[in-house]
């Protein structure tokens, strides 16, 4: 039975990652940025994606019924918006733009937060809720 603590755990595995990223967004404007950078924020934006695509296989997998296909796409266009915000966070380390490279991996890790938000809301089994009914008054 897949649980919402499957989930829990992925993002686990992407919070040291995404403090890297944290570390990489202090650079002054300014401030040389290091050749090696563009390189690491690559490899810490592909480990936060693939953590984030398996997560959300397991969400639309926690979900049973005709939900399903909802839940897989609104998943699906999350991940397509973060996975355009890594490229713009890449492409801003690629060109050592200090101003835009905080922006973006600022932007990148709202989005990230946001997707597994979603995600662990999605893989919930929420019960069931009925409205009750009065019972019929005997006259």
């Amino acid at each position: 039975m897949v649980t919402a603590y499957d989930i829990r755990d992925h993002y686990a595995h992407c919070t040291p990652h995404l403090a890297r990223l944290r570390m990489v967004a202090r650079y002054e404007v300014g401030e040389p940025l290091p050749a090696a950078v563009a390189d690491e924020v690559g490899h810490e934006i592909s480990v936060i994606l693939a953590e984030a695509q398996t997560a959300a296989s397991v969400a639309v997998a926690a979900v049973t019924g005709t939900r399903r296909r909802a839940v897989a796409g609104l998943l699906s266009a999350r991940l397509a918006r973060l996975a355009a915000a890594a490229r713009e966070a890449t492409d801003a380390a690629q060109q050592a733009d200090v101003a835009m490279l905080g922006r973006k991996l600022r932007r990148f890790e709202v989005l990230t937060s946001a997707m597994w938000t979603v995600q662990q809301a999605m893989s919930g089994r929420p019960a069931a809720v009925r409205p009750v009914r009065p019972a019929p008054q005997r006259a």
